[in-house]
């Protein structure tokens, strides 16, 4: 009985305490609830102080826009569910977290990411800038696109500028990345230094 009466507690707490991935689903739990991560929209963390928030309009915005310009079939967008950029420079480490998207050409499904790098100190040397992008391992990539293509645009100076260009190709199924290997990295490091 004690057993029981102990169990129903700590199963009172945790519904109380908020949602999280395994009680939410299949339901949508908000950012702020979400314990993984995985749709985690939360401030930017530098050395566990909290930084700029999402969406922020400082002049040392990261903010990306992806836009696919080949469609070679029509299952063949990018679906990702969830994004990490991770900023090593030589005063510590910055780390923020994205929901993910659906990127594909037509009806306007471009994906969007943003973090504020104010907080990282203005003396300090951007060594490398990764965004972690994580495929759904449903419905992320199709196993028959092997040819689209995704420009992606960053501003500088509040002017938007072509970053990269990624291909399925070379960038995605040429590295090994796919549904059942779905955590792609992205190099961003010389549009974060021209950022920060």
């Amino acid at each position: 009985m004690k057993f029981f009466v102990r169990a129903s507690i700590l199963l009172s707490m945790l519904l109380l305490s908020g949602c999280s991935d395994a009680w939410c689903w299949p339901f949508d739990c908000s950012s702020s609830a979400s314990s993984s991560g995985v749709v985690d929209d939360s401030p930017a963390v530098v050395d566990n102080q909290v930084g700029g928030s999402y969406g922020t309009t400082s002049s040392k915005l990261f903010k990306l826009e992806f836009q696919q310009t080949s469609l070679p079939c029509a299952s063949c967008g990018w679906l990702f569910d969830s994004l990490q950029l991770v900023v090593k420079h030589s005063q510590g480490k910055f780390v923020k977290n994205g929901k993910g998207f659906l990127v594909k050409k037509g009806g306007n499904r471009n994906g969007h990411f943003s973090a504020d790098l104010s907080s990282i100190p203005s003396a300090a040397t951007i060594d490398s800038a990764t965004l972690y992008m994580r495929f759904n391992t449903h419905e992320g990539i199709a196993r028959e696109d092997n040819s689209s293509r995704v420009v992606v645009f960053g501003w500088v100076d509040g002017k938007k500028t072509l970053v990269k260009n990624l291909t399925t190709q070379k960038d995605v199924k040429g590295k090994g990345y796919s549904k059942a290997n779905p955590n792609m990295p992205v190099d961003f490091t010389v549009y974060a230094k021209r950022v920060h």
